[in-house]
């Protein structure tokens, strides 16, 4: 096998190949992923059909009669992450529609269960990189 030094000219453009296919490839969309486990699966349902539920996962493990601790294993088995970060995972996505839609960052914080608009502004950021009032004034300007 041929091999060359860090800085040589093969190697220097290999690594611009590959930094410029990265940057054109396009990014995956945040994915939410789903359950097939029927206990996990009646505790995301719940929280499609109202992502501001403010329920604990014990609290919704009663309604579903699952203990709270297997839903929590559960959750980090099935869907790699926990219950936390797929509900917020789950209101980031549906912010997306309503944002696009033009209702203000307020009320879509209110609507979807956050304690108050800086705690949507930091989870939004957090996970798309920009806050939700740019991205809707971008997806305003662009529809």
């Amino acid at each position: 096998m041929d091999t060359e030094p860090d800085g040589s000219p093969r190697a220097r453009l290999l690594l611009e190949v590959v930094l410029t296919e990265l940057v054109r490839a396009e990014q995956e969309p945040l994915r939410l992923p789903e359950p097939a486990d029927p206990r996990l699966k009646a505790v995301t349902d719940l929280l499609h059909a109202d992502p501001a539920c403010p329920a604990t996962l014990a609290e919704l493990g009663r309604r579903t009669g699952a203990s709270e601790r297997t839903l929590s294993r559960l959750f980090g088995s099935e869907l790699a992450m926990s219950f936390h970060q797929w509900r917020t995972l789950l209101r980031v996505q549906r912010s997306l529609l309503e944002l696009g839609d033009g209702t203000s960052v307020t009320d879509t914080a209110t609507r979807l269960g956050w304690a108050n608009p800086g705690s949507f502004i930091d989870a939004f950021t957090d996970l798309l990189g920009q806050t939700p009032g740019r991205y809707r004034a971008n997806a305003r300007a662009a529809g």
